[in-house]
Parts: C-alpha cells; structure tokens; sequence
C-alpha cells in the first residue's frame, strides 16, 4: 500500500471517528539497505525468513559512526510534565543520545489524551520513526493490522539479526515469547518493559487500602476486615469530624478507579468495571447477579456523606492525593509510590495512615483477585513505522535499552548526581536524589525508559517503613484463593481486526452508558428500581456479544 493510500484510508478513518484500514490479506516485502538480507512473507499470519549472516551478539556503542536523528512519539503523564517538558530535555535521554551517537527528536501528545491525539497523527500520515505503544492498544486490529496496513515493520527479520538482548532475554524465554506474540505470532512487544529479577507468581502488590490509624484508635476500632467493619468504620470518622471518611476519585483517565473501586467489588468475587475470568469463563463486572448489592453499598455511603461528594469529577493525582495529605480524609486506596511522596509531610502533622487488606463479605472469605505486578513483561512495545529511513538502527537502538549499561541508566540515572555505588559495586542513591525524590524519580528513574527493570531500584524507591508494609499486607498470600484466581493473565487483550471493529462498536456504547448510570445510582439521581433496566440496556448495546469476543480471545491466548 503506498503512503499516498494510506494517507487517504487514514483520513477517511477519522471522518468515522476511529482509525480503520482495510490492507491487504496478504503482502511479501524484499528488505533493502542495511536491513537484513532475508525474504519475508506474510500470509495468514504466518511467517517464513530466509536465514541472514552477521547476525550480531551484543549492541556496540556508539551505534553510529555519523550522527544520524530519529523521530519519537512517546506519551508522558502528568508527573512528567511536572518535571520536564520534553523528553529531549530528560538528563537520561541526553546520556542516551551521548552514548548511543543518535539523536533524538520527541513529540508528546497532552497528558490525559494519548489516544485521541495518537489516531489524528495517524490522519495526518506522518508516523514518527519509532512509537511507544500506542499501536497494539489504540489501533483498531492492533499492531499486526497496521503491519499489514503498512504503517509499521514486521519487526522479526531485524530482531533476528540486530536485536540480541531481546532475543536472548525474551524470545527464549517460554513464557514471556509467548506474551510478546500476537495470536498469529506477529511480535508485538519489542521494546517493551520487562521485569524478570523475581518469579512469575512472587511479586509484589504495589496497591491497596490504607485507613488512618489515629482515627481508628481514637474510634477505638480494630483494622476493617468486612464489608460491615468499613462502613461501622466510615460512619465513626464522620462523626469524629472528618471531612471525606472513604477518598474515593473516579476519573477514567486515571489509574484510580481499578483500585478505589475494585477494592470492594472483589468482596462479591467480581470486578467493578472490567472483564474477568472465573474458572476460564470471561464475565463482565457490571453484569454479575450480585452487583446490584456492591451499587446498594456505594450508593448508601454516598447518601450518608461518607465518601467524597465529588468523586465523579476528581482524579486521585490531582485532587485525592491532596486531600489525603492536608488530613481531610479518613481512608482511601493508593498506589505506594504516590503515598510514599505525601506520607513524610503528613507524619509531621500527626496523621499516620496504615495498610489493610481488601475487605471481605464475611471473615475467613478468601480474595480471588491477586494483582502481582513482580513478574512482567509488555505486549504493546515500540514500534518503527514503514517510512523509517533506518530501520536497522531503530532496532538496534530498542534493543540496546534492554542492555546493563540501558538498565542501569534508566534505572538509577546519573553517576555522581542520582546514584552512587557502594564497596560491593551496588548502586544507591544519592542525598541529592532524596533531596526532591518525585521530581528526581521522573528525571533520574524515567519509566518510559525503563524496559529492563532492575527489582533492587525500584525497591529503593519504596524505603519508608509504610510502604513495606503495604507490600506485607498486601502481597501476603495467606488472604488469596490463589488456585481460584480469576485476575486476566498478563499479555492477553489483543484483538484481531474482525472481532476489533466490533468489539470497539460495542464496548465504547456500554461503557459511556455504564459510567453514566453508575454514577447516577451512586449519588441517588437514579432510583434503583430501574437497576434492572440498566442491564437490559446494557444487553441491548451488545455486552454478551462482546462477552463472547473476549472469550475467544482469551481462548486463543491460553493455546498459545
């Protein structure tokens, strides 16, 4: 397909308000200049190459003798933006570009609008040189179908001769090679982040509940263990004087709703919003017999005034954190690292919130939702588009990122600014790195970085007495129905561009409607007598069709 094809398919496509191009089923491309002397094919999903000499065993640096630019499109969120305004100006990328000898030019869509800005760069057909993500996620069909589309490289032939960390590291490893595949067995996760220092399974949590334990004490209350003990728990809070007993943020461009609301959902064994797997059954939270008793139960705290009166128009990051940290609120859900940046300044007030479990229907009920985010490896990687001028080198570069000397860099920063190393060669951080640790976290530690996560870093950076605990409390397993557990597995959630389309139609109607009549049942704007009509709108917009989707393609994953 040549660009001026795609450049009108892809105009056409956001006249639709998505991004959908037909390519063709099947396409044999000849690699040229500097790329690997091989054939590929690619039909039906499957792929055959020719062998290729010199196929390299590490990355020499620099990895070009002349400087040579790559173009980047990257999302960044809101801590990042705090810290820098582009990530030419992140002093790890610029040891990266000393180091590598390319330089690099970045564009960022606004934080908060990735998606939307990703699919109208895609209309204008101009694709930088390499893309973070993006592809696997927000294109419709996921990163295969804009292979096919001509968008992006079959990467394989210029891993199998330029990309030897990953080849090593990822594609002999039987799990994750698998997580890295798409169901035909296109890669899609090159240059993704990995995380393999522990076992899969022997992770940590790294979020959870927390209650403040003055309150608790001055209650004289025990830690909340069921549902019952919560809202015995919030109801003295508010009658202590707190302003927000349960700090609830429920924006969905957030990570916060997974947890502020999952957090009790999981008490009736389901999920609050999303799919789910119960004994290989894929099922939909919302539509679940008891989830009308999980609504009951918020939408009563709401109408007693113990969570936040403005929860459907607040996220955690720019309005929950706060509130947490000058004392208003009595519990809430954080993610460690973010309660870490707020405890020091709070315990010099006094306030001093500990970690609990997630509460259960009734004691002795164990959790079947354990999130381990120990182990870990992403499907939705970096990607080279089809116009790269050198495609070679742009893998070259990706996979030199999975390198030590990559890992060290993007895991502790700068030698002699970030991080020091100890008599035993160990990396620590500095009085510096501590001195503003979450602007220094975003300049010296970048995630966007970081695709091979060094487990004693990011350790390092969770050194307060409280987030142990959390990890304690949490992680304990002695909680979980672990052989029962109905979490998704890691990698799953592509879809192939015919069940896409669909599955787009269908769960983009549903879940405008679910989190508009969520919210009303909530605040009581919605009687709940027209609860049982809510479930039959939502089997009206198609949730058992794309119920069903979701199931083969959890099928598909687990044949793998």
């Amino acid at each position: 397909m040549n660009k001026q094809i795609r450049v009108f398919a892809l105009f056409l496509a956001m006249l639709m308000l998505s991004v959908l191009v037909f390519g063709c089923t099947s396409q044999t491309t000849t690699t040229t200049t500097g790329a690997p002397t091989t054939t590929t094919t690619q039909a039906a999903g499957e792929t055959t190459t020719e062998p290729a000499d010199d196929i390299l065993h590490d990355i020499p640096v620099p990895i070009v003798d002349e400087p040579i630019t790559l173009t980047i499109y990257a999302a960044l969120d809101v801590m990042d933006f705090a810290a820098y305004s582009n990530l030419a100006d992140n002093p790890v990328s610029q040891e990266i570009m000393r180091i590598t000898g390319i330089n690099l030019e970045f564009e960022h869509p606004p934080a908060g609008q990735a998606a939307e800005h990703f699919n109208v760069m895609l209309a204008g057909g101009e694709i930088a040189d390499i893309t973070f993500g993006m592809f696997q996620a927000n294109y419709r069909g996921g990163a295969e179908q804009a292979y096919l589309d001509g968008l992006i490289i079959d990467p394989e032939p210029y891993i199998m001769k330029y990309a030897p960390y990953f080849r090593t590291l990822v594609l002999e490893h039987p799990l994750a090679s698998k997580i890295v595949r798409s169901d035909s067995g296109f890669i899609t996760g090159f240059g993704s982040g990995m995380a393999f220092d522990v076992e899969y399974g022997e992770g940590y949590v790294y979020g959870g509940p927390m209650v403040r334990k003055d309150l608790l004490q001055q209650a004289g209350l025990d830690v909340p263990v069921t549902i019952d003990d919560w809202t015995e728990m919030l109801r003295a809070f508010k009658e202590l004087g707190v302003k927000i007993p349960y700090g609830w943020t429920h924006d969905g461009k957030n990570w916060d709703p997974a947890f502020s609301t999952n957090t009790f959902a999981v008490a009736w064994n389901m999920t609050s919003r999303s799919f789910y797997q119960d004994q290989g059954v894929l099922k939909y939270g919302p539509m679940q017999p008891d989830y009308r008793q999980y609504v009951d139960l918020l939408r009563m705290w709401y109408a007693e005034g113990l969570t936040n009166p403005d929860f459907a128009t607040q996220t955690y990051l720019e309005h929950g954190k706060y509130q947490v940290q000058i004392g208003e609120v009595g519990a809430a859900v954080h993610h460690i690292y973010e309660y870490g940046s707020i405890h020091p300044e709070m315990e010099e007030q006094g306030i001093d919130m500990i970690p609990v479990r997630e509460p259960v229907l009734t004691a002795g009920q164990l959790n079947r939702f354990k999130v381990d985010w120990g182990w870990s490896i992403g499907h939705d990687g970096k990607y080279i588009s089809a116009d790269c001028e050198y495609p070679e080198i742009a893998v070259m570069f990706i996979d030199w990122n999975y390198s030590q000397e990559a890992r060290i860099l993007s895991s502790w920063g700068i030698e002699g600014i970030s991080y020091e190393l100890d008599a035993n060669g160990n990396p620590y951080y500095t009085e510096f790195y501590f001195s503003d640790e979450h602007i220094n976290n975003r300049l010296y530690s970048p995630n966007v970085w970081n695709q091979n996560i060094d487990q004693s870093q990011n350790m390092a950076q969770y050194s307060l007495p409280v987030q142990q605990d959390g990890f304690r409390v949490w992680g304990d397993n002695s909680q979980y129905d672990l052989p029962n557990n109905q979490r998704l597995p890691i990698g799953f959630g592509a879809l192939p561009a015919e069940d896409s389309q669909r599955y787009v139609e269908i769960i983009t109607e549903v879940q405008t409607y679910f989190e508009e009549m969520f919210i009303k049942f909530v605040m009581g704007l919605e009687p709940m007598e027209k609860f049982d009509e809510f479930i039959t709108t939502m089997e009206s917009l198609g949730i058992m069709e794309a119920t069903e989707i979701q199931q083969r393609a959890y099928d598909r994953f687990i044949a793998r």
